[in-house]
């Protein structure tokens, strides 16, 4: 036993020292060494294989060495000289593993060659030219990603499917359009729809490549090109995902102006006007733009601002919990009503204070300003004040910059308000009843309910620069 042992440390030592001629004699010796394993589980093969010593490997094999032996590695965790050399050897290695007919499957190792930080592709590029199909989908779905136009063309050369998936589903189109907006991933797109590729091939989730394509997040630039080769090609703006979402909808969330203009000019009011499976509009979207103007661009086009989804909420309630204050302002501006509650009982300010951003000067600005306006909508009885009390418009006016209510407004109507909580805030600043002249209110109480009625953001785009005066007023909707 310890003679075996010492042959074996003899030839392992000869391995090390590349010494072909020493172990070449040893072998002859002794043949019983060429399935002997080491320490690390595999057999001289496997090592030299890890050394990349080329010569090494073709006398061991010429010898009768086991080209695909699995050595006594575990059960769980088996490797041939290819699988286990893979990480180290050089293209001369691999050739003379494919001469003797290495099984180039085992261990996936195209795709381990691949990963590896040099000479991997090289590699990858031997064994497809082989014939290696294990995780070389996986190669494919890498290069389509890195852009690598050769790469690509060398698969397809080899009639691998252009519409492969990886294990999200997500296909070759959906990752042409998930990486960046330059020529090479627009190229390899064109390639994979000359080659047949379905473009509504869909992910795990449901969506297919044109989603991907749409969406600006996280890119520097939109894939407006790309986007239209897709939509050319015959790609649905109103395919759904499981969610009812379709690719318009999600480019109003995710997308930037010039890309829902794109989408815009090919579809219908009747299609922008589709819900998803929740009942969110394509304001509802929208008010989730972190981009500039979208939001506004819906508005322009006529979505009513204060439509609800199921849960009861508006778009001012996604922008707000989102804290996407230009779209706030916008909404504000056309009219977004700050008094709707949704199922929960939550205004639009209650879920802008979910999540306090205390630092920030533009989330105090939204609080007070939501605060504001949340007192003036509901002072909306001054309009059934005005009613009642057949007081003409013009007896609301503006003086030296503040707002004056005439003094009959307070006698006659303040007093005898069926809303206790009007009365309370009129009372609060201790308006004077007995004048029945013009009374001009106090500064503070100009400043605490009125001042909003000239909202500015300070930084801010998409402001309310003014409201009409008599429609502040009376609020009336």
């Amino acid at each position: 036993m310890n003679n075996r042992k010492q042959i074996e440390d003899q030839a392992y030592s000869m391995l090390q020292k590349n010494d072909l001629e020493g172990m070449g004699s040893t072998i002859n010796t002794n043949p019983w060494l060429l399935t002997s394993t080491f320490d690390f589980g595999g057999t001289l093969l496997h090592d030299a294989c890890w050394n990349d010593q080329a010569q090494m490997a073709e006398l061991l094999l010429s010898l009768g060495a086991d080209v695909n032996s699995k050595g006594s590695f575990s059960r769980d965790e088996q490797y041939t000289p290819l699988s286990w050399g893979i990480n180290k050897m050089g293209t001369d290695t691999l050739k003379v593993l494919v001469k003797y007919h290495a099984d180039l499957n085992f261990g996936g190792p195209i795709y381990r060659a691949f990963v590896r930080e040099d000479k991997g592709r090289t590699l990858a590029i031997a064994l497809l030219k082989a014939g290696a199909t294990n995780r070389a989908n996986e190669v494919f779905t890498h290069a389509v990603m890195a852009g690598d136009e050769e790469l690509v063309d060398l698969f397809l050369a080899h009639h691998f499917s252009p519409d492969i998936k990886d294990d999200d589903g997500k296909s070759l189109l959906t990752w042409a359009a998930n990486n960046s907006s330059s020529g090479p991933h627009y190229r390899i797109a064109e390639k994979l729809l000359a080659q047949g590729a379905k473009l509504e091939n869909r992910d795990k989730q449901g969506y297919t490549p044109l989603y991907w394509a749409v969406s600006s997040r996280f890119r520097s630039a939109p894939l407006i090109n790309l986007a239209k080769l897709y939509l050319d090609h015959g790609a649905k703006i109103d395919s759904e995902n499981y969610e009812g979402v379709t690719p318009l909808l999600y480019a109003a969330e995710n997308g930037e102006l010039t890309m829902l203009e794109l989408l815009a000019a090919r579809v219908s009011k009747v299609d922008m006007a589709q819900r998803d499976n929740h009942r969110n509009t394509i304001l509802h979207f929208a008010a989730l733009n972190f981009n500039n103007g979208v939001c506004q661009y819906f508005i322009d086009k006529g979505f009513d601002c204060n439509e609800v989804n199921s849960t009861g909420d508006s778009p001012l309630h996604f922008a707000c919990d989102s804290h996407k204050y230009d779209n706030v302002a916008a909404l504000l501006q056309a009219g977004a009503k700050v008094t709707i509650k949704n199922k929960k009982g939550k205004t639009p300010l209650d879920d802008l204070k979910k999540y306090p951003s205390i630092d920030d000067p533009n989330y105090e600005k939204c609080v007070k300003t939501l605060e504001q306006l949340e007192i003036i909508e509901k002072s909306r009885e001054f309009k059934q004040i005005q009613k009642e009390s057949e007081l003409p418009a013009q007896s609301i006016t503006l003086k030296s910059g503040n707002f004056i209510i005439l003094a009959d407004l307070a006698d006659r109507k303040v007093l005898s308000a069926k809303s206790e909580y009007f009365k309370t805030l009129f009372n609060q600043y201790d308006l004077d009843k007995s004048n029945s002249k013009n009374i001009d209110l106090s500064e503070k109480f100009n400043e605490h309910i009125f001042r909003c009625m000239i909202i500015i953001f300070s930084g801010m785009k998409n402001v309310v620069k003014s409201l009409d005066t008599a429609t502040a007023l009376l609020m009336v909707g």
